[in-house]
Parts: C-alpha cells; sequence; structure tokens
C-alpha cells in the first residue's frame, strides 16, 4: 500500500513479505518490510530555490530540477524486520544496510520547517560509529519506535 503524506513523500507501510517492487532489495527468508520511504523534497530545497532563480538563464534551472528529481526518484530507504537498508544513486546505486539487532544508537532530528510539515531525521550508529541517516522521511518517530521495538525482540 503506497500513500502519499502531507509534504508529498511516497509512503509505504506493509507488512508484506512478497513485496515485488523492491527493485535491488533482496529480502531475506523470512523477512517483512516494514516501511520502505523516499525522502522529501525538502532535502533538495536549495538546488530547487536555485533552480527557480537560473531558470531563466538558458533553462539551467530545468537541469537543477531533473536532478533534483532523479536523485530523489533513486533514494529510498527501507525497513525490515531484520535490517535498515538505504539506496541512493542514478547512475551507480550505492546501497548500505545495518542488521538491527548490530545497532548500539538511534537519534532522530527535526527541525522547525520539517517539523511544521510533519518531516524529520532518523539516524541510526552501530558499534563501530558508523552512521546511517534516513532524512526528511514522514512519521519519523514512528519509523524510529518500530526500529526499537524490533531491538528489544532482538535481545530477548
Amino acid at each position: 500500500m503506497t500513500s502519499m503524506d502531507d509534504a508529498g513523500t511516497a509512503v509505504r507501510r506493509t507488512d508484506d513479505a512478497t513485496l515485488d517492487d523492491l527493485q535491488g532489495v533482496t529480502l531475506l527468508e523470512d523477512e517483512r518490510v516494514r516501511y520502505d520511504l523516499q525522502p522529501a523534497w525538502s532535502n533538495w530545497a536549495d538546488v530547487l530555490a536555485l533552480g527557480t532563480v537560473l531558470l531563466p538563464v538558458f533553462g539551467l534551472g530545468l537541469v537543477l530540477y531533473a536532478m533534483a528529481w532523479l536523485e530523489r526518484r533513486h533514494t529510498r530507504y527501507v525497513v525490515t524486520d531484520q535490517r535498515l537498508i538505504a539506496q541512493y544513486g542514478v547512475l551507480s546505486v550505492r546501497t548500505t544496510e545495518y542488521r538491527i539487532a548490530a545497532l548500539r544508537a538511534i537519534y532522530t532530528e527535526t527541525g522547525l520547517i520539517e517539523r511544521l510539515r510533519g518531516l524529520g531525521t532518523v539516524a541510526f550508529r552501530t558499534d563501530s560509529s558508523s552512521m546511517l541517516s534516513f532524512s526528511g522521511i514522514p512519521n519519523y518517530e514512528a519509523v524510529a519506535d518500530a526500529v526499537r521495538e524490533r531491538q528489544r525482540a532482538f535481545e530477548n
């Protein structure tokens, strides 16, 4: 089930492990998808603002709009009951994944404008101090809570 939130961000919350449109994400045996998210357009606010200013200059603004659209379209965050997966990239794709059982810290953050739009950032840290951030996502607190619940299940 896919829907758009108030900020125009694609949000999918599902427990369907047979989700066919998880392009590039292979689920493990018995793994279920909890969230499949895209960042909000506000992550590219500076590029879009510059595109608006440069629109009259030989259509340069259209190039910036297209770059932001492509980058957003090819950025996704997936939360399963076992892993966190972030995919980035238009021409080459980079995937970062963490096992939920390996997480040591979860951080949430929202600025004034993001808070008004119901958006925020959730960052995850492992023992190695590497960080994975899901920025500009709707329901960021619910995503963090879902990961915390799964952490507790792994601890027991």
